[in-house]
């Protein structure tokens, strides 16, 4: 299920960036959050659909990385005002006309 829930916040907050940079201004963590730890969970997911009766050797160090990047993305969101932060993503958005 986390997986699954990780997927869909990568493809609402993905969604929010064309349509309402306002929202995904608050949701910017959140993506990041998703596109870095759906690779982890996937793999998780995988060694438990295929370990043939073994047991995980999963260690919780797999998650330091991942955790401090979001860490370091929470921290940033915090520092830099909304109002940049809006006008960044809408700098950065692609043009949908045409």
């Amino acid at each position: 299920m986390a997986y699954l829930f990780l997927i869909f916040t990568v493809w609402f907050a993905t969604f929010c960036y064309y349509f309402a940079p306002e929202l995904f201004v608050y949701l910017n963590t959140a993506c990041l959050a998703g596109f870095v730890l759906v690779p982890v969970f996937l793999y998780r997911l995988i060694r438990f659909l295929i370990r043939m009766e073994q047991t995980e050797n999963f260690s919780f160090f797999h998650y330091i990385v991942p955790a401090a990047l979001i860490l370091l993305m929470l921290v940033w969101s915090f520092f830099v005002p909304a109002g940049y932060q809006l006008a960044l993503v809408k700098s950065h958005k692609l043009s949908l006309a045409g």
